[in-house]
């Protein structure tokens, strides 16, 4: 099994939830490669389609948010510094990138 599946069967459940949104939390995250980018970029796609919101909240360890800038990808993720802002975010719906 790819190490990435069970987080991607979760953010499936996630969506379908009845929740308002999604908040994923990858404080604990050490290691970020392709596979993740590409399974984050999808998460906020199907959350966008969906009309739901979606947060991915930090803090970021530095490997994570190298990954996170060097590849451009920062710009379209709705990334927050931590949970509080993240939960604040999310409540207040204001959870989208900026595009």
């Amino acid at each position: 099994m790819d190490a990435s599946e069970p987080l991607a069967e979760a953010l499936t459940a996630a969506l379908r939830s009845p929740s308002r949104g999604t908040l994923l939390d990858l404080s604990g995250l050490t290691f970020a490669d392709s596979t993740l980018l590409g399974l984050l970029l999808s998460t906020v796609e199907d959350h966008r389609e969906e009309g739901r919101a979606l947060v991915i909240a930090g803090p970021f360890a530095s490997s994570v948010w190298r990954v996170f800038t060097v590849t451009g990808v920062v710009s379209h993720l709705p990334l927050a510094a931590d949970r509080r802002e993240a939960l604040g975010r999310l409540r207040s719906d204001e959870a989208s990138p900026h595009a």
